[in-house]
């Protein structure tokens, strides 16, 4: 008993606060409340039963002599990694983490076998195996999943003649990143979302109420502010939302990420109930689910892992993965689009894209809510504009600092140019949704929102998506567009909006009373324009569900001026290399070598970081394509200084130098396209300002992949 209270103590304890903070990995995981139970009991149990098991397996092959030896090994193994993870929490010199561990398992052990007072303390601990799982039940976020109850009734509504609904909630999308030189939709660039913006009413000023999808995305559900409390993002502690508005009368086809506000029977995509009229039929395969206590207990080891070897143990599913690779299936929309479970979908999502809009049918007379949270174009950023996948490695650190950006304006630039392909990427999907509509005759009397449920900053120096004063702008701003017959297609409102305001914007677009008091007000009839709304603020990265977290007053008057100031002053094209134009000297892209100033070759030398693309094409196609070039820089070159990439002598990316601790760093980002195949030659230069523009090839040191 006393050695099972520290196991649970050691083991159990810091894992279940972890996963009790994180109601978003039981609910993407599809668990259900049995689920968080057994999780919970398994958890707590399974070290303290491990520890019986061991000492019962001694006693039998060497009596109580073996027991007592593993006994005291099994204090030692027990109490250096209660020290580990205290030492985890003060420092991260690993030196200075296993002298402190050692020191604790030796001082442990030392007064387990001489001390009496620890043996009675640890008696009466003996009920932590139950006592924490209990404490995670009641007390925790997550625990209100296992207690939460049905959800409530659908609401009945009053007779009338309605449409289908279509809502697509993107995610980490600022309005900045979709703006051109005129402050519209960047049409050359964007080309779907500039056809949703001639056919909508486009609310430019609109704002976020969040940097955390865990409060934002039920604030777009509900059309209620977060009250500075810390729930679970389900219907437990939502009821009113638009899944319940729409229910009862509206067959439903729902994909929810990381929130579960549907919580009706027919929010299953599969339930009979939703099934279009049989000449609208498709054939869609049931979706296939892995077991949700295998992925939790799965994600719990590597938890314990991650908390001992002192990486970062957040749980959340949309947090940056800088080592997962994936291949991106087809985004077709058809009978094979899969079920999107898996880890692609759980990253990048083009599967569950694919499923959701093939699931969008023309049976009008049975009017269908279809409703998507895709985690496009959040990141990690992965894809190209084509959906060409890309492999990404530990070189983001060279920007990121616990999600804070470095001050290195190279480095940042390129991380903001591969979410602009994301954003491009997420462009075909605009235009593939409005392409569906269409064939199946809806368009035009289907009331469809776009939106995304925040923004983020691509500011050197400053916070990636948390609120301050210079990135309010980027972090708050979000596109919204609405179609339907009673908005104006092609019309620009800037009257500031809020994600509050989608839900009842909805409801009066299809003549329905909101039966329930809400935050957020029709845009259609917004009136007196609001100049200020509350901000959960506190919650990114890792502390997406704590008690409480801070909500402030927001002032968004100015919001349209500062993103107009966002501006870019100058036209970046429609081909494959505009996003790249975005970096330095563009006007080098496309230009061949041979039509250049070439100079001797420098005495500089590139070496790149293990996985880097380096002068090489088609280099491991199996494991993701090479597409980013990252690494050191030997010789006289200085920060601030221009790169150029070729391919097969063209210039397609270019990038600034940064000053990394004194060392030289190139970070770039080259069309994955374009590298694709074996065959290619890639080659370095160094861009000479001196009138007239010269360039001088790099020496390349290959790196080990």
């Amino acid at each position: 008993m006393e050695l099972a209270a520290v196991a649970a103590v050691a083991i159990s304890q810091p894992i279940l606060d972890v996963f009790g903070r994180a109601p978003e990995v039981f609910i993407e995981a599809d668990a259900t409340g049995r689920d968080v139970w057994v999780f919970a009991l398994v958890v707590g149990l399974l070290p303290a039963l491990a520890v019986g098991v061991l000492l019962g397996g001694a006693h039998m092959l060497s009596g109580s002599l073996g027991a007592r030896r593993m006994a005291s090994a099994i204090a030692c193994a027990l109490f250096a990694i209660f020290g580990t993870q205290i030492a985890r929490h003060l420092t991260d010199a690993d030196a200075a983490v296993i002298a402190f561990a050692v020191t604790v398992s030796a001082c442990g052990l030392l007064a387990w076998l001489r001390s009496r007072w620890i043996h009675t303390w640890l008696r009466f601990l003996g009920v932590a195996p139950l006592l924490f799982p209990a404490v995670f039940i009641m007390g925790s976020p997550s625990g209100d999943l296992a207690r939460a109850s049905s959800s409530a009734p659908s609401v009945d509504l009053a007779p009338g003649q309605r449409g289908p609904v279509v809502v697509l909630v993107l995610d980490e999308l600022p309005t900045a990143s979709l703006l051109d030189a005129d402050g519209n939709v960047d049409a050359e660039r964007y080309p779907g979302f500039a056809r949703l913006a001639t056919e909508s009413t486009w609310f430019r000023n609109a704002t976020s109420i969040s940097s955390n999808t865990l409060y934002a995305v039920p604030a777009i559900f509900t059309g209620a502010y977060p009250e500075g409390r810390a729930v679970s993002p389900d219907a437990s502690q939502h009821p009113d939302n638009l899944f319940r508005l729409f229910g009862g009368e509206y067959r439903l086809n729902v994909t929810e990420y990381v929130t579960r506000l549907c919580a009706l029977e027919r929010c299953d995509p599969d339930n009979a109930a939703n099934a279009p009229a049989e000449a609208f039929a498709t054939d869609l395969r049931p979706s296939e689910r892995t077991r949700p206590i295998d992925t939790l207990l799965g994600d719990a080891w590597s938890t314990f892992v991650a908390q001992v070897r002192g990486n970062d143990p957040s749980l959340n599913p949309t947090a940056m993965d800088i080592d997962e690779e994936f291949v991106v299936p087809d985004i077709e929309a058809t009978s094979d689009a899969g079920s999107g479970t898996d880890k692609v979908a759980n990253t990048a999502q083009p599967a569950r894209f694919a499923e959701w809009l093939a699931r969008i049918d023309g049976d009008s007379e049975s009017p269908q809510l279809s409703v998507l949270h895709s985690v496009i174009p959040h990141h990690p950023w992965r894809l190209d504009a084509t959906g060409t996948a890309y492999r990404s490695f530990g070189g983001a650190s060279v920007a990121f600092s616990k999600f804070d950006w470095l001050d290195r304006r190279g480095a940042v630039t390129t991380m903001r140019q591969r979410h602009l392909e994301m954003v491009r990427y997420a462009d075909t999907l605009i235009a593939a949704l409005i392409d569906r509509l269409e064939t199946v005759g809806v368009w035009d009397d289907a009331t469809v929102v776009v939106t995304a449920d925040h923004g983020a900053s691509f500011a050197p120096g400053a916070p990636f998506r948390s609120w301050t004063a210079e990135t309010q702008v980027d972090v708050i701003g979000v596109p919204l567009f609405v179609h339907g017959p009673t908005f104006d297609g092609g019309s620009v409102d800037d009257t500031p909006a809020q994600l509050v305001d989608i839900v009842p914007t909805i409801a009066a677009a299809q003549s329905i009373e909101m039966p329930w008091a809400v935050d957020g007000v029709d845009l259609a009839t917004a009136g007196t324009p609001r100049t200020t709304h509350p901000y959960a603020v506190k919650g990114f990265p890792n502390e997406a569900v704590k008690r409480p977290y801070d909500v402030i007053e927001i002032d968004v008057g100015e919001h349209l001026t500062d993103l107009l100031a966002t501006r870019p002053s100058r036209a970046f094209g429609s081909d494959a290399l505009a996003t790249w134009r975005t970096g330095p000297q563009p006007d080098l892209l496309g230009r061949a070598i041979d039509d250049m100033r070439v100079g001797p070759p420098s005495d500089i030398t590139f070496r790149p970081v293990p996985n880097s693309l380096a002068t090489a094409s088609g280099v491991g196609d199996d494991e993701g394509i090479h597409a980013l070039a990252v690494g050191k820089l030997d010789g006289p070159i200085s920060a601030g200084d221009t790169m150029a990439i070729t391919v097969d002598g063209v210039i397609v990316s270019t990038g600034t130098v940064d000053d990394v601790d004194g060392q030289a760093w190139l970070s770039a980002f080259v069309a994955p396209t374009l590298v694709r195949d074996a065959g290619a030659t890639v080659a370095y230069y160094i861009v000479d300002s001196n009138d007239p523009l010269t360039v001088r090839m790099v020496d390349v040191a290959e790196p080990t992949h």
